[in-house]
C-alpha cells in the first residue's frame, strides 16, 4: 500500500526534518518549568493537607497570609 501511494505522490516519502537544536533546548526548558510547577503544587498541597490544616499548629497562619491571597 505505501508502494502505491508513492506511485501516487512520490513528496509524500520525502525524509522527514527534525526540530533544531534550538528547539530542543526550548522544549527541555519549557518540560523542566512544567516539573518545577507541578512538584511545587504538590508540595504546597501536602503541606497543606498533612500539617498546615490543623488550627493548632504554628504554619497555619503562616498559610493563611503566604498561599492564600483573595
Amino acid at each position: 500500500m505505501l508502494a502505491q501511494i508513492a506511485l501516487f505522490d512520490p513528496k509524500l516519502l520525502y525524509p522527514t526534518t527534525h526540530c533544531g537544536k534550538q528547539a530542543q533546548i526550548d522544549l527541555e526548558i519549557l518540560q523542566a518549568r512544567d516539573n518545577l510547577v507541578k512538584n511545587r503544587t504538590n508540595l504546597v498541597n501536602l503541606m497543606y493537607v498533612g500539617v498546615l490544616r490543623h488550627e493548632e499548629s504554628v504554619f497555619y497562619l503562616l498559610v493563611q497570609k503566604v498561599f492564600v491571597k483573595k
